[in-house]
């Protein structure tokens, strides 16, 4: 299992982040319910952090919202799921949080995004 680093050192005295952004490019979907229905909507998450993600989403998703994300694991065919809450958005670009995620979960997180996870953070 592999740790999630933080914020830089050495970024703006002004504005610290809780967890550090990295950029990234990988499939997701949303899940969540509307008016007794279950809606799916395909994603592409752009930047991660332990806390949570922002992505390209293919629909609109109410602020607040509690949904399920999935990712797609290389070798596992079903998705992982992981519990968020929408927090912000810009047109197709939703900012996501993570909702207390298991230990597992977690390091499912930091092993699969190792690599953007251990990248230059974004300012």
């Amino acid at each position: 299992m592999f740790s999630l680093p933080t914020s830089p050192e050495g970024s703006s005295p002004h504005y610290l982040r809780r967890f550090a952004r990295h950029g990234c490019s990988r499939a997701m979907q949303v899940r969540f319910q509307k008016n007794n229905e279950e809606l799916l909507f395909k994603g592409r998450c752009t930047v991660i952090s332990e806390g949570g993600f922002e992505a390209l989403v293919s629909g609109e998703l109410p602020l607040g919202r509690m949904v399920t994300i999935e990712f797609y694991l290389e070798g596992v065919v079903d998705p992982v799921p992981l519990s968020a809450r929408v927090i912000n958005h810009h047109g197709f670009s939703f900012g996501f949080q993570f909702i207390a995620p298991s230990s597992l979960q977690r390091s499912i997180i930091a092993d699969f995004f190792y690599e953007e996870l251990h990248s230059e953070p974004l300012n």
